[in-house]
Parts: C-alpha cells; sequence; structure tokens
C-alpha cells in the first residue's frame, strides 16, 4: 500500500543533541506503552439487485465474502455484486469493500435502477488508556457511486472524529490522532445503481490502527520507520495530512518527541497486558550511545516510501 509523507525542508538533527537524547532516556529506562483496547466483532450487511433477482448477507466475520445477482430480460445485462474483506490482526485492522452494478440498457422507469448494490460494516472498538489513532485509505467512486468513512466517537454522541470521501487518482488520504479511553467505530460504505448502459461504482480499502503514540505511520509498532519520520520531518510545523515526527502531538517536532519514541520503542499495545523493556546497565547504555553516534555520523539510512 502506498502512503504518502509530507516532506519538506530537511533539517538536520546534531549528533551531540541526540546523543545527549539517548543518553538520558536510557538512564530513565526505555518502556513500552501500557493500556489495552479490544475490537469489537465486525458488523455490516451486503445487497445486490439485478432486475427481480435479489442477494444479501451479513458481514459478521473476518472472512472475505461477496454476494452478487444476474437478470437477463429481452436481451438485456443486469448484473450488480457487493463484497466486503476485513482482517484484524492485533490491533491493526486491515479492510477493503467495493459494490459495483452493469446494465446495458436505459431504465424503464427512468428512475428506477435496472442493477444496484451496496456493502456497509461497523467496526467497534474500546480503549481503557491514551492511544494514537491512524487511519490510511483510498476511497473511489464512479457514475452515480458512492464510498466513504467516517470514525465516530461512541461515548460522546457518536460525534464525528474524521471522514474521508473520494480522493482523485491513486492518492490515499492520511490522518493520524491521539483519542482517549473510550468506545469508537469504524464506519464504511460502498454503493452503486446503474441506469443507463454501463457501469456505477463504489469502493474503499485501507487500515485503521490504534496503537502507541510515536506510532505515526499506522503499522502498530513504535520502530526505526517512526524515527526515520521523525529525523526527515524535524524543526518542521505539523499539517496532519502525512505521517510526521510530532508524536505527543504539541504542533512541535522536536527533542520531546524523540524521547517519547525512544520510550515506546518495539512497543505495541497488547490487550490486558503491560510489558516493560529492561533498563539498561551503565556500560550497555555507553555503547548504545557510542553505536548511534557513529550511524549518525556515517550518513542517514535508507528509508521505506509510505
Amino acid at each position: 500500500m502506498r502512503r504518502s509523507r509530507l516532506l519538506g525542508s530537511r533539517h538536520p538533527v546534531p549528533v551531540l543533541v541526540l546523543g545527549w537524547l539517548v543518553a538520558l532516556t536510557l538512564v530513565n529506562g526505555w518502556h513500552a506503552c501500557s493500556g489495552a483496547v479490544s475490537f469489537s466483532v465486525i458488523t455490516g450487511q451486503m445487497e445486490a439487485h439485478a432486475g427481480a433477482e435479489f442477494d444479501s448477507a451479513l458481514v459478521d466475520d473476518y472472512l472475505s465474502d461477496s454476494v452478487g445477482a444476474n437478470n437477463f430480460v429481452g436481451g438485456a445485462t443486469d448484473r450488480a455484486a457487493a463484497s466486503v474483506i476485513p482482517s484484524l490482526s492485533g490491533n491493526l485492522f486491515e479492510f477493503s469493500a467495493s459494490s459495483i452494478s452493469l446494465t446495458t440498457k436505459l431504465s424503464d422507469p427512468p428512475n428506477t435502477p435496472r442493477a444496484s448494490s451496496s456493502a456497509t460494516f461497523d467496526q467497534a472498538f474500546t480503549t481503557n488508556a491514551i492511544h494514537r489513532l491512524t487511519l490510511i485509505a483510498d476511497v473511489d467512486q464512479a457514475v452515480n457511486g458512492t464510498a466513504g468513512l467516517e470514525v465516530a466517537n461512541v461515548h460522546a454522541g457518536s460525534t464525528t472524529l474524521v471522514t474521508f470521501g473520494p480522493t482523485p487518482g491513486d492518492v490515499e488520504s492520511y490522518r493520524s490522532f491521539i483519542i482517549g479511553p473510550g468506545s469508537y467505530v469504524l464506519r464504511g460504505f460502498a454503493t452503486s445503481a446503474a441506469f443507463s448502459p454501463g457501469n456505477s461504482s463504489g469502493a474503499f480499502s485501507g487500515t485503521l490502527a490504534v496503537s502507541p503514540l510515536a506510532d505515526v505511520n499506522g503499522d502498530a509498532i513504535v520502530d526505526g520507520e517512526d524515527l526515520d519520520i521523525w529525523q526527515e520531518t524535524y524543526g518542521g510545523f505539523p499539517t496532519g495530512s502525512a505521517p510526521i515526527g510530532d508524536f505527543n502531538s504539541d504542533f512541535s517536532i522536536n527533542g520531546a518527541d524523540f524521547l517519547l519514541w525512544q520510550r515506546e520503542r518495539d512497543s505495541t499495545i497488547v490487550s490486558n497486558q503491560i510489558a516493560t523493556m529492561a533498563v539498561p546497565s551503565p556500560s550497555s547504555a555507553l555503547l548504545a550511545l557510542w553505536g548511534f553516534a557513529f550511524l549518525l555520523g556515517n550518513g542517514r539510512r535508507s528509508r521505506k516510501n509510505y
């Protein structure tokens, strides 16, 4: 999945500054992120209409599922199909859904589609601590089709926190922000309706991660890829339109974000479990400091595109 990034002017991070930050963090110890998140069983429905034919099915597990209907009247072909493909791995929810309708004749009566379909789902989840929520998705619609995503806070009267609509071309939308303890839901929908010769469609795909604060690339773990983002956006001004290194969301990308990354390094959120890394001894801390400074002095590492 291609992910866009905010790439402004580069701000080199002095080796001595980073060395001081590493030493301070090692003295204080490295601690994995605490807290838990629980995902409810996904719910939703798929429907397909083609002339007099109709098919539907519930979305109630994490197996790929689809429905379809075909109707042949007077040499015309009307077809409709819908699918939902959800996957839940730890605290990373991956999803895709599509709706497509096709006809070879004009509708009669004109305002009644010859074929139509829809796919919807709700993925609810709860948290008991402060976490980062990252939603990355590609949403498309064409010719009487619709598609969209939203994340809502259920405890706050289903207040909508973020919405994604269609994006031009193959551009993904990205939003990452901090959420508090509570109940939330990701809702997705795709519909299509064919009134005249041709097809109609709506579709979306993406990922939702609930993770430690320093996981800004949305892969549900704090690692070197998040540090790369911090280094490339260091000193910049956050815009929220691409992954940036403002881990603590104070609208500044600085040393405090690096310290947060160090505390949460290699951590993810495990339900009902708190993991803590051992505090390094002074000798190992010194070796880590020298090693980190050596790597910085010999150039930046290659970086992946998101």
